[in-house]
């Protein structure tokens, strides 16, 4: 087995899928640092299974997403494949090629794959277990693993023997064992409880039970009691309500003399009302006849104004008429010369027609008697398929009932047989089912109360852990904050010292002389460093001094000379010096003009402290400078002064004697220089302080995660307990609702099964004399059906031959049609023209008749207006007549209506008089109702307490009821039964079963009990076992490894010795590994004061001796040769190669005679910022 090729896709830097494909013996991956390399090692380390973010070199598990660049957006997802060759079947599994994969999204969600499907991370463990590949094994060794190999606990070590061994297998049979043996004794000491208990609950059960006995004797008569007591207040009751329904009935007679009285009464005003409403109704239409009179009389002055507009009109269209006539007599003359064409061509054609018409008739008459002859046979035909039709359904339908009884008659079989089966099972079935549901109840009973228990104390654990999370959460976040300000001022303190040191900043010169201060003479220091300035005025005496923050203050002028005759000699650079027995500097004096403005601050000497003999020097430079507070008040100073002197602003900008200004945005380079010295004392004091509270948070943080941690285990115990004991519960409850739907179930389904097995019985009898009376009848069809398709085959092949010639006459006269249909068009077309002609002339004489009949007709209107004006004058005048005569009739209407309004009120209040007194009768009735109504609800509550208690229907109770004679004692009976089963208390019904079922189930339990006894037993001894395979397998294996390093060593080194031993050789299941290693020439020593070379070597024997042992299919090793020589490269080199054979090697190196040995080279490279991409070369031959 080796690894053919590894596919990535988002993982880390390879933002694209890349496909790397590896040689069975060398395989070299080459490139500059931070190019990508490791991230291959680490791809293969994650698919293994690698849990922790910080051994992937990340800081949490989505950094091995790809996280974007400038040019490329961040991956959502990422996805490695480790393909295997298992044409060996080394792997447990069936397949020659094996995918292991993993993919992870942003979400956290990770996923673990099996050639292709997902599966769990235990699988992937399993496939490779004793493989030799797995994430901590030794055939991945990364940078940094040398160390961890060397350096680790000896009892570390041990897990790389372990994995050569091939004993992983066995310790996690042995923890699965050890897990089962735990479980089992929690099971025997639950059980031994559960014994304890189901003997202490036996006892009270009893007493219960006899309660039980007691409670059921005193029920029973207590109902008979309540039945008769009840059957006597219903009879009771019923004789009361008798005579409610008759006093009732009696009041209804005299209710409905006194409706008939009212009804009477209302006629009469109905009647009233009607004549009332029929004089309003004359009244309203006498009123519209009076308005649509008036409305006439005014739409007949509107008519006599239209008259008048309408013959100035019929002026108008008599001269349109008299033009229009002209014009159509000429159009009757072109249309009398155009038919007198027309009617020569048609005679032509009409010849032409009568020629192919007759010989159309000739071929048609032949056709109709070839039809008849057709049509006789083909009616034969018909006859015959219809019986030939009627013989295949009758045939159909008889197979299909034959078919289906015999059908049915198998099935009955089968039925029988089955249900007689079914019918033994079910009996059983319900019986296990019964048993079952008692003693699921009892389990349902005990589960909860310890749930209740549990999750009591969980709520108040749960409380405090949230409190100490919050209260860590706290303290974590300010550890963080102080952690990220102390790194920050580390890194400036380390800058700022650096920068001391290097003297950056400076000038060249001025470096040159104060490197050489120990050999000149009366240098006292630079400005820079001899000045001393708050940090508020570092910026303003920063611009003020500019380039003199570089001068060099030295004792004499002496001194300054051989300063510069060194520069000059050594070429150093130009620098200029403050001799201090020639500088005479004065302070300017303090001028009154400027105490009044605002922004005036003082002479820049004297926010300066040094040393006192450095007095001079300070007034030299700064003695004659102004200091302000801005550029307002630094101009304003200006003036005041009259641009004589110098003025800086605490920001830096000048105003120059004269009166140049210079200012804007600087480097702050002087600045830095003159409060570095402050910086670096003031950071100094800040890493103290930050130190000082960060261990105070360590020490706090501590505490409170090992308190979270704690109650994180008790929570995790208690919920592990909660979640089995719900699991347990949810099963118990959906058992409990199987059970009782199963035993339901049952009952009905045996009493369908008698039901069934007598109705398949009288079925086959029928099924069996209905099959021998078809298979007859359809023998006789079958013959009759194949006499008369020969008939009918011979009649439809004559019939195909006629058609035929049918068929070629058709064509020849479909030929003579459209030569017709051709002469037809023609002679329609001109018809239509004649046609068009004929119209056209008619509609000219019609039109020229109407336009005279038109002239005619308009003389007449002009008569008929004039006479309409004066008939229209004499209906105006009757009008008036009218509208005077309705206004008189609408006057004496209204008196009418006046008179039948008094007499409708008078009618209307004795109607309302006899009203009152029904209303009156029938509150009385109403109040019988209710009683009624109340003892029909006592006797309907009777009824049903009876028929709900007692299971009495008095519908159909046919004994007779004899009152209770003394209901009194009756009562006194039934209140002392209730009292006797009020002192009983709680009474458990079920007590009888359940301490039957209680006394089965301890019986059960205790042998529960032995069983488990016996598999403590057994699984010590498998332990025992286990612990004895491991020891043989660990000390043989131990034993050939310390063989093989021995020998390993001494090659790889050229000489010296080296040994393995056993921490602690009594213990060979915890025994830790020692490593002695001398290497040539120098006394056995600690591996930890070994070079890092000698390191590697020691780490690479111990891999080979493994490899010798046990060889691993693959090994991958990550710049494991970058701490050795050329000499020992050469021999690691040899010894890749010689083992080649054995396994496969994939080595990340930087070393030339490494890359040699490699049988392909891949280079990985970062063309793309933070993108890797690979390039491969296969060596065609071996290059020495």
């Amino acid at each position: 087995m080796f690894l053919k090729r590894i596919e990535l896709h988002g993982f880390k830097s390879f933002a694209e899928s890349t496909v790397v494909t590896f040689e069975p013996s060398i395989t070299a991956i080459v490139g500059p640092n931070g190019s990508g390399k490791s991230n291959i090692v680490d791809a293969i380390r994650w698919v293994l299974g690698e849990q922790s973010a910080k051994n992937l070199r990340g800081s949490k598990m989505e950094d091995v997403i790809f996280a974007g660049t400038d040019k490329r957006k961040p991956m959502n997802i990422a996805e490695v494949r480790l393909i295997l060759d298992n044409s060996d079947g080394t792997l447990p599994i069936e397949f020659s090629e094996v995918s292991i994969g993993r993919r992870v999204d942003r979400s956290g969600q990770s996923d673990y794959l099996i050639n292709g499907t997902v599966c769990r991370l235990k699988d992937i463990e399993e496939l490779l277990m004793d493989t030799g590949i797995g994430k901590e094994a030794y055939s991945i060794v990364s940078q940094g693993k040398v160390d961890m190999i060397l350096s680790s606990k000896p009892t570390d070590r041990r897990e790389l023997f372990e994995e050569a061994a091939g004993i992983i297998k066995y310790k996690n049979r042995k923890r699965e064992a050890a897990k089962k043996l735990e479980d089992t004794e929690i099971n025997l000491a639950r059980v031994q409880d559960i014994i304890q208990e189901l003997e202490r609950q036996a006892e009270p059960l009893k007493k219960q039970a006899e309660d039980a006995r007691k409670y059921k004797e005193f029920k029973k008569e207590l109902k008979e009691l309540e039945e008769s007591l009840l059957l006597t207040n219903w009879y009771l009751y019923q004789k009361e309500l008798d005579t409610y329904v008759s006093d009732r009935d009696r009041l209804a007679r005299n209710l409905k003399e006194r409706e008939n009285m009212v009804n009477a009464f209302e006629t009469k005003v109905d009647k009233l009302q009607n004549e009332l409403d029929q004089v309003k109704e004359l009244i309203d239409k006498k009123q519209q006849e009076y308005f649509d009179l008036k409305t006439h009389r005014e739409s007949i002055e509107n008519q006599i104004k239209m008259i008048h507009e309408k013959l100035n009109s019929l002026l108008m269209q008599k001269k349109r008429i008299r033009a229009e006539i002209s014009e159509r007599e000429d159009s009757l003359t072109r249309y009398k010369s155009e038919k007198e064409e027309i009617n020569r061509t048609l005679s032509d054609l009409k010849n032409k027609k009568e020629e192919l018409n007759q010989s159309i008739l000739v071929k048609s008459k032949k056709i109709d008697e070839l039809n008849a002859e057709i049509k006789a046979d083909q009616e034969k035909i018909d006859f015959l398929k219809n019986d030939l039709k009627e013989f295949l359904n009758q045939r159909s339908e008889l197979k299909t009932q034959l078919s289906r009884y015999q059908d049915q008659e198998s099935k009955l079989t089968e039925r029988i047989d089955e249900l007689i089966q079914l019918r033994s099972r079910n009996d059983r079935n319900l019986d296990e089912a019964v048993t079952q549901l008692n003693k699921v109840k009892q389990e349902l009973k005990q589960i909860n109360e310890r749930l209740e228990r549990l999750k009591r104390d969980e709520e108040y654990l749960r409380h405090r852990q949230e409190e100490d999370r919050a209260k860590l959460q706290k303290v974590e976040e300010e550890f963080a904050s102080l952690r990220e300000k102390l790194h920050g001022a580390q890194s400036r303190l380390k800058l700022l010292n650096d920068m001391e040191e290097s003297l950056q900043g400076y000038y060249q010169g001025v470096k040159n002389v104060l490197k050489a201060r120990d050999e000149l003479k009366g240098i006292v220091g630079v400005v820079a460093e001899l000045f001393d300035v708050d940090k508020d005025k570092e910026k303003a005496i920063a611009a003020a001094l500019g380039s003199g923050l570089q001068n060099i203050v030295v004792e004499t002028g002496e001194d300054a000379k051989e300063a510069i005759q060194y520069l000059k000699r050594t070429r150093g650079g130009r620098a200029t010096f403050l001799p201090l027995d020639m500088i005479q500097g004065k302070r300017m004096k303090e001028l009154s003009v400027l105490s009044s403005i605002d922004g005036y601050l003082g002479v820049a000497s004297d926010f300066v402290r040094a040393d006192a003999r450095l007095t001079s020097v300070v007034n030299y430079l700064l003695g004659r400078i102004i200091i302000a507070k801005d550029l307002d008040s630094a101009l304003q100073i200006s003036r005041a002064v009259k641009q004589r002197f110098r003025i800086v602003t605490l920001d830096g900008d000048n105003i120059n004697p004269g009166g140049a200004v210079s200012g804007g945005s600087s480097q702050q380079h002087n600045h830095n220089l003159l409060g570095r010295s402050r910086e670096i004392e003031e950071l100094r004091v800040q890493v103290n302080h930050l130190k000082e509270e960060l261990q105070f948070l360590t020490k706090k943080g501590q505490e409170l995660k090992k308190r979270v941690l704690e109650q994180e285990e008790k929570l995790n115990e208690w919920q592990k307990e909660i979640h089995q004991l719900e699991l347990k519960r949810a099963n118990l409850l959906k058992d409990k609702q199987q059970l009782q739907k199963d035993t339901e179930y049952q009952e009905d389904l045996l009493s369908n099964m008698d039901q069934e097995f007598e109705f398949c019985h009288e079925q086959l009898g029928k099924f069996d004399h209905q099959i021998q009376q078809l298979k007859t009848e359809l023998e006789l069809l079958n013959s009759e059906n194949a006499r008369k398709e020969a008939e009918l085959k011979a009649l439809e092949e004559k019939v195909n031959q006629k058609r035929g010639i049918i068929d070629q006459i058709q064509l020849e006269i479909t030929e003579i049609r459209i030569k017709l249909a051709s002469l037809d068009e023609q002679e329609k077309g001109y018809y239509n023209r004649l046609q068009q002609i004929k119209e056209l002339k008619e509609e000219i004489n019609q039109k020229i008749e109407k336009l005279k009949d038109e002239w005619q007709e308009l003389e007449s209107k002009k008569l008929e207006l004039e006479e309409q004006i004066e008939v229209i004058k004499k209906d105006k005048e009757k009008v008036l007549e009218k509208e005077k005569v309705l206004g008189d009739e609408v006057t004496d209407l209204k008196q009418k209506e006046k008179d039948l309004v008094g007499a409708f009120r008078k009618e209307d209040a004795r109607a309302r008089k006899i009203r009152r007194k029904v209303n009156e009768l029938t509150k009385e009735i109403n109040q019988y109702e209710v009683k009624i109504a109340e003892y029909t609800s006592k006797l309907e509550n009777i009824k049903e307490e009876l028929k709900e208690e007692h299971g009495i229907d008095l519908e159909h109770y046919c004994k007779e009821i004899k009152p209770v004679e003394d209901i009194e004692k009756v009562e006194k009976r039934i209140k002392s039964l209730k009292w006797r089963l009020k002192v009983l208390g709680a009474v458990n019904l079920t007590a009888e079963e359940e301490y039957e079922t209680l006394t089965k189930r301890l019986n059960f339990i205790k042998e529960q009990h032995d069983d488990l006894i016996k598999a403590r037993k057994s699984l010590n001894e498998m332990i025992s076992e286990l612990d004895e395979t491991i020891k043989e397998r660990f000390l043989k294996t131990f034993e050939k490894v310390q063989v093989e390093f021995k020998e390993v060593f001494t090659r790889l080194f050229g000489g010296g010795t080296a040994e393995l031993s056993l921490s602690d050789p009594d213990n060979l299941l915890e025994t830790g590994i020692e490593i002695n290693a001398q290497p040539p020439g120098k006394k056995l020593q600690k591996l930890t004061l070994m070079s890092g070379g000698e390191k590697a070597l020691t780490a690479l024997a111990l891999i080979f001796a493994f490899l010798k042992v046990k060889p691993s299919p693959f090994y991958i090793l990550d710049e494991i040769d970058a701490p050795l020589d050329e000499a020992n490269v050469e021999r690691f080199a040899n010894f890749v190669r010689e083992f080649s054979s054995v396994a496969q090697f994939i080595i990340i190196t930087h070393r030339k005679r490494t890359m040699a040995e490699a049988d392909a080279l891949y280079g990985v490279t970062m063309e793309e910022s933070g993108v890797s991409k690979l390039i491969s070369y296969k060596f065609a031959e071996k290059v020495s």
